[in-house]
């Protein structure tokens, strides 16, 4: 009979690994199909049966090679684990039954996918239900029928009658739990499933009467007894009542009563039923009538009483003895027995009773040398691992060609943590079974907790061939991927895991830190929030959070995580220590503090807290509690660079008379969270800079790999513009640390200086991608486009600027001043109110607002604005030329020239303010003090164009006697600078029309395809029409026109220029993009020609074919569309168009299998077009 070694699945255990400790069990599906492999030893062969308890299959035991049914209760039963414990302890009744001839054996319970199924012996012939359904039970004659029914009775009667001696009552017997063996031996099945089945549901009533554990509920309604119907205490006389029915069941045929109390009724109308049905004998129906008494004590004591009476009848009715006794069947050993009980008691976690029975069997059976394995699990369990390892190694002196004594000593030892050891007993079992794919998942979990990680690749991916749908395997060799650096490969492994089971939240964590560190910031996010969806109480999820939130610009959302993990683990210092750095980047110093003051209360040693501590103390003004905190820290580690560093800018902070830098906070807090910017008045003092460069060669002397150093070095560097210096220094913050944003930025800040502008540009679109939050990235961004003439992405930059918390002053009126320049004064002055509503106001502020306001001749307002900026900074020269032009404007001609006149006692030398000052005088018809004036500014720059208009326009008007125009809103000869301009670019273009400047052609040209590239197809079509008016013959100019055309859908127009190209040069050679436009336009065979002619310029371009059999494919000629697909494919194996084509063309040829094959092979291509 079936014995099942329980030391397969021994748990996992020991300080040296973090693999999942989910059984195989677990992992077992809750509905079986036919051909599945459970455990990779149960083959699902057969469905038995369904019905309301649940599903019974049929299995083949692979390793012991025997037949078993497995009854797998419905999964709806089980509404706890209290529940689950209950069907298991009743059905354990079963397994606990000693055998018997007449009774199924219940060999053990596993519960397997979270559901105890129940091992049995199978019985090949089918249920006695089936019997009497299909008319078995009535073959050969009446006779031979009677005969069958009364053996049968019998025989259920014995085994009832052994499960009562035994103290079990079964409370559901009917035909459909009574098996049939092929030779007609039959055996009562399913013993406590009833009762677990009301346990599952139903309250439990026992009886001390009866001594027997029994409960209401779970019977079938037409078997049962008055006393289960009522729902009162039940004894063994309830399975004699059950017994009848089914006895009467038998010589009727059917159920033809409602309920099993109305067989009485029934048997009182009994009739004799159709031919093959023998007739119940009077001896028969009186023995029924016995058991159908409805008081349970009127019943006959025993159903081995009724058994006797059976086979006396059995005797007078067909003449001879009944030849069956009990003992008369083949006996199973005791030692399976015992061997099964122990296994179900392992199983249910009653260790010391299954230890106490493998005892037994080995006192039994001393030689057997997988129970010593069974032992060693039960042991292990018990955290005896000294005793488990010796089970073990008796198991290995019996049979010592056992892969699984080897393979549980190994995890034994894992316990005892003898490492070393338990590598090689894995490998011993992997020597003598090196197919099973679980042996080689512990053996790489081995390595990997010794560090051999490379090793351990290659095992687990072993495992992995041999067994692909397991999932820890992967798990595995993603953390060592991790480990290892290799983070894209280590990603793919927790996909594999999330494709097979989408439910492990700790896996998006994974996912998501994984994502983080490729710079996958948004798939960070939600894959860490989709761990949030399957376990919102995972700390290390919203820890995680952060950063990725962070990159995002979602700082609030970034604290908000972390205040959730302080929530529910508030001795989490990291998340305290995070929350301090990103409080920081929030210039929340006071909040930053006290998250660091937290942290360093968890952990009171860590000399960097001291440091983060001291920065944000200096952040807050209070240099001397900082420098406390400083010394506190280089007294933890003596060798810490920061500290030194930034003690000696505390230091110099404190010297006598001088004052704190303005700019300090950002030159020391942010050495801890990557926000040391690049600018600051504070270091513009050589000496000041050649101070803290001395601090900072010694801090590097100390710690050579600290970006921050080389971070600060360089800036240092640049404030005393020494710009290479400083380019070098940034260079190998970024070497030492690739994604310090800050030295991404300063870079470009330098680079900028150096006028590399793309090189520039790159590195703060690198700042901002690696920290949305650099409020200099944006500004510098803005102002390097700004100079590259670039203003919409210059507007764009700083929008996405101004949304940054706190606000950047800078970066405001710089968004204001690109508005005014693409003369968007009102939403210009939109933004100045929403920096002033933001405490952002200033002197330039008042200024730019005036200038906006001026353009919108808004004259008071403006006035009112220039006055306030002159409150704010009485000496700014261009507050005072704007209010002399507003004055002006408003026609207070001699307020204004009142006011030119004391500007120009600030600064003589200012030509706009003598030019405004000579037009003032001019309106004022004092025509000799104006020239007088614009002598003066002649004298500063003898070429000024305004200079010479306006000095032409007094004398004009001298000599002509004309009087002044005076009127609102006159513009002033200082502020009409582009007027002359547009009439110098005039003459200038009325020149190169007559001249044409070729190198401006093709500026003009090349700056046409820059705009084509960044897709701004209307600026571009403008700069190329200003080519082609230079150079009608420009075939370049016209390609390029065409494909601007393109980008506008402009087909038809694109095609006319294109065609003009084509005429203008006689060399040109790019057909296909000719052929692409024709057969867009549906000029299919035209088309075909230009891609044609195209191949005859260049016979190695594979698009041509495959456009041309593109064509001919839609032409329906598709044997030459086969023929170019092929060519394209010849010339580039590895575009998947290709292959898409020719599967098209074979699919129309009717070459269903090759077209397949083609299909397939398109997948592993890359588009031709992107």
């Amino acid at each position: 009979m079936s014995q099942r070694d329980q030391s397969e699945d021994l748990p996992q255990e020991g300080v040296h690994v973090t693999w999942n400790r989910k059984t195989p069990f677990d992992n077992v599906p809750e509905t079986w199909q036919i051909g599945d492999l459970i455990l990779q030893e149960y083959e699902v062969t057969r469905l038995l049966g369904k019905g309301g308890m649940g599903v019974v299959y049929k299995v083949h035991d692979r390793l012991r090679n025997v037949d078993l049914a497995v009854k797998s209760p419905m999964s709806d039963m089980f509404s706890s684990e209290e529940a689950i414990e209950n069907v298991v302890r009743e059905a354990e009744t079963w397994v606990h039954l000693e055998p018997h001839p007449n009774i199924v054996l219940c060999l053990y319970i596993l519960t397997l996918g979270h559901i105890p199924r129940i091992f049995a012996e199978y019985v090949e012939g089918g249920s006695l239900k089936e019997w009497i359904q299909r008319r078995k039970l009535y073959k050969g004659g009446q006779t031979d029928a009677l005969t069958r029914i009364l053996d049968v009775a019998i025989m259920m009667a014995w085994g009832i009658h052994a499960a009562h001696e035994q103290g079990l009552v079964h409370q559901d017997i009917k035909p459909a739990n009574v098996m049939m063996t092929g030779d007609g031996i039959a055996k009562v099945t399913d013993f406590g499933l009833s009762r677990a089945r009301a346990l599952a549901g139903k309250r439990t009533d026992r009886s001390a009467e009866h001594s027997i554990p029994v409960t209401s509920g779970g019977y079938s309604i037409l078997y049962c007894s008055p006393e289960q119907y009522e729902e009162e205490a039940l004894g063994r006389r309830t399975d004699i009542w059950s017994w009848a029915v089914s006895v009467l069941e038998m010589f009727v045929g059917d159920v033809t009563w409602r309920t099993g109390i109305m067989a009485l009724d029934a048997l009182d109308k009994y009739k004799p039923q159709e031919g093959i049905i023998p007739l119940m004998p009077p001896e028969i129906e009186q023995v029924l009538r016995q058991c159908f008494q409805p008081r349970p004590e009127d019943r006959p004591a025993s159903m081995l009483q009724v058994a006797n009476e059976l086979k006396a009848i059995y005797q007078h009715q067909l003449g001879r003895p009944y030849p069956r006794t009990e003992k008369s069947h083949r006996a199973i050993p005791r030692f399976h027995t015992l061997t099964n009980r122990a296994n179900s008691l392992n199983e249910l976690g009653k260790y010391e009773e299954a230890l106490a029975t493998y005892e037994e069997v080995i006192r039994l059976d001393p030689n057997g040398a997988r129970i010593y394995s069974n032992k060693g699990s039960v042991l292990f369990q018990l955290g005896r691992y000294e005793e488990a390892v010796a089970a073990f190694e008796e198991h290995i002196r019996l049979d010592p060609e056992s892969p699984e004594a080897y393979f549980n000593k190994g995890k034994t030892l894992i316990a005892l943590d003898r490492p070393e050891e338990a590598l090689a007993m894995f490998e011993q079992a992997l020597w003598l079974d090196p197919y099973d794919a679980r042996k080689y998942y512990h053996k790489g979990n081995m390595l990997m907790a010794l560090k051999r990680y490379e090793e351990a690749l290659v095992v687990f991916e072993q495992s992995i061939q041999l067994d692909p749908e397991p999932v820890d395997a992967y798990a595995q060799r993603g953390d060592i991927l991790s480990e290892l650096g290799r983070y894209a490969e280590a990603l793919a492994m927790y996909e594999q895991v999330l494709a097979r089971d989408p439910n492990r939240a700790e896996m998006y964590v994974k996912q998501g830190s994984l994502l983080y560190m490729l710079d996958r910031f948004e798939e960070a996010a939600d894959a860490l929030e989709q761990a949030l969806c399957l376990d919102p109480g995972l700390t290390q999820v919203y820890l995680a959070q952060a950063g990725p939130l962070q990159r995002l610009g979602r700082l609030e959302e970034a604290v908000a995580a972390l205040e959730q993990a302080i929530h529910l683990d508030p001795k989490n210092a990291d998340a305290y220590f995070s929350q301090g750095g990103m409080l920081i980047t929030l210039k929340r110093y006071g909040e930053a503090l006290n998250a660091i003051e937290q942290y360093m209360r968890l952990r009171p040693d860590d000399a960097f807290a001291y440091v983060a501590r001291g920065e944000v103390l200096v952040s807050l003004n209070r240099p001397e509690e900082a420098l406390e905190a400083v010394e506190q820290a280089i007294r933890l580690n003596p060798n810490d660079s920061r500290a030194y560093a930034l003690k000696k800018k505390i230091e110099l902070v404190l010297s006598p008379g001088k004052e704190a830098p303005a700019e300090l906070e950002q030159k020391t807090v942010p050495a801890q969270v990557g926000a040391f910017v690049a600018q600051g008045e504070a270091l513009e003092e050589g000496k000041r800079c050649e101070e803290i460069l001395a601090v900072l060669d010694e801090a590097i002397r100390l710690d050579p790999t600290n970006a921050y150093h080389h971070n600060d070095r360089g800036t240092a560097l640049f404030f005393l513009k020494r710009y290479k210096e400083a380019l070098t220094e940034f260079q190998l913050a970024i070497l030492l640390h690739p994604r310090y944003a800050i030295a991404h930025q300063n870079k470009g800040r330098i680079l900028f200086e150096l006028k590399c502008y793309e090189e520039a540009l790159a590195e703060f679109e690198e700042a901002l991608r690696l920290d949305p939050t650099i409020a200099e990235a944006y500004l510098n961004k803005g102002l390097l486009l700004l100079e590259l003439e670039r203003y919409e992405e210059a507007l764009a930059t700083f929008q996405d600027g101004v949304q940054l918390d706190p606000p950047d002053a800078r970066i405001y009126h710089n968004l204001g001043a690109v508005l005014r320049m693409l003369e968007r004064d009102e939403e210009a002055l939109d933004v100045y109110e929403q920096m002033l509503q933001l405490g952002l106001g200033s002197a330039d502020l008042y200024l730019s607002q005036g200038g906006a306001l001026y353009a919108l001749e808004r004259y008071e307002e403006a006035l009112v604005a220039v006055e306030q900026a002159l409150r704010l900074d009485p000496d700014n020269i261009a507050s005072h030329l704007a209010q002399g032009q507003i004055l002006y404007s408003l026609e207070h001609y001699e307020e204004a020239l009142v006011v030119a006149e004391q500007t120009l006692h600030l600064n003589p030398d200012t030509i706009a303010l003598r030019l405004d000052q000579g037009q003032f005088l001019y309106t004022l018809g004092r025509y000799e003090e104006a020239l007088a004036a614009v002598e003066q500014a002649l004298r500063l720059d003898p070429e000024d164009i305004r200079a010479l208009l306006l000095e032409e326009g007094i004398q004009s008007a001298r000599s002509s006697g004309t009087q002044p125009e005076r009127r609102r809103g006159i513009p002033l000869a200082s502020q009409i600078e582009m007027v002359p301009d547009k009439v110098l670019e005039a003459l200038k273009r009325q020149e190169e029309a007559m001249h044409p400047d070729p190198d401006r052609i093709e500026k003009l040209v090349a700056r046409g395809k820059d705009l084509f590239k960044r897709k701004q197809y209307n600026e571009a079509l403008e700069v190329i029409e200003q080519a082609i008016g230079l150079d009608p013959n420009h075939a370049e100019a016209y390609e390029v026109k065409s494909r601007v055309l393109v980008g506008l859908s402009l087909k038809k127009a694109a095609l006319e220029v294109l065609e003009q190209a084509i005429r203008l040069n006689p060399y040109y050679s790019d057909y296909s993009s000719y052929g692409l436009l024709l057969h867009e336009l549906g000029r299919h065979r035209e088309a075909l020609k230009a891609f044609e002619q195209h191949i005859h310029f260049d016979p190695g371009f594979a698009p041509a074919y495959f456009m041309k059999g593109k064509i001919l494919l839609f032409l329906k000629r598709y044997e030459k569309a086969l023929i170019e697909f092929e060519r394209a494919i010849h010339l580039d194996p590895n575009i998947a168009d290709f292959y898409q084509g020719k599967g098209k063309a074979l699919q129309a040829l009717g070459r269903g299998k090759a077209a397949k094959a083609a299909f397939a092979k398109a997948k592993t291509g890359r588009m031709l077009f992107g």
